[in-house]
């Protein structure tokens, strides 16, 4: 990747800086599109599934990339 086509992918026209606190939630299962591509900068995300815990996120990895690669078809997909 070139530095302009980095620039250009994180600037505000393409990203957004999220915060999530302590028991929010980034995505809901059947309620959340899957439109987005997360990185998880800092910190560490807990996936669980009807509250049963599955695996962590920790930082540098995305938070979403097997659902949004699967959603490339239809951009109304949520997560399952």
């Amino acid at each position: 990747v070139s530095r302009m086509q980095f620039k250009r992918l994180v600037s505000p026209e393409f990203a957004t800086i999220m915060s999530l606190h302590a028991g929010e939630a980034y995505a809901m299962q059947n309620l959340t599109r899957t439109d987005r591509l997360g990185l998880l900068l800092s910190g560490k995300i807990n996936v669980l599934n009807d509250s049963n815990f599955l695996h962590p996120i920790l930082p540098c990895e995305f938070l979403d990339s097997p659902e949004f690669e699967s959603s490339r078809a239809c951009l109304d997909d949520k997560f399952k």
